[in-house]
């Protein structure tokens, strides 16, 4: 098995397969449960009942597309005027390379247009996976 599930909480992905299905009975991706894999894709299907904590993808730096499906739940975030804090963009920290995002037409909470991570009804841009404007001052 290439998972370390816990009650339902995928807590490390152990394989080294490029292409990931999240298997059924996760209900939660943890922090860092990905960190640091050589993952490419990651597919969560529909009707897999499942949140994505913030940082779950960090430093996958190979991820270059991500599918949410029908049921998957991820930080909202909160806006400080036009910008957004502990929304999305923490999953996916330092996964430069990330191409687009698609989410299932029937999911509830979000959406996605383009490659790019909506609110559900598309009012707010939640994550683009192009703009790497929050690299600026980091750089040396």
């Amino acid at each position: 098995m290439n998972f370390e599930i816990n009650d339902g909480v995928l807590e490390n992905y152990l394989g080294k397969d490029r292409k990931v299905t999240i298997p059924e009975k996760t209900t939660e991706i943890s922090a860092q449960a990905f960190l640091d894999t050589d993952v490419e894709r990651i597919s969560i299907p529909d009707g897999v009942k499942c949140y994505v904590s913030a940082y779950a993808f960090e430093h996958c730096e190979g991820l270059k597309y991500v599918y949410f499906g029908s049921d998957v739940e991820v930080p909202q975030g909160h806006y400080e005027g036009d910008e957004l804090f502990d929304g999305p963009d923490t999953i996916f920290y330092c996964c430069d390379a990330l191409e687009r995002i698609e989410v299932s037409p029937d999911n509830p909470y979000i959406s996605s247009v383009d490659g790019k991570l909506y609110n559900k009804d598309k009012t707010k841009l939640l994550y683009d996976p192009a703009d790497m404007s929050w690299w600026k001052g980091y750089e040396e």
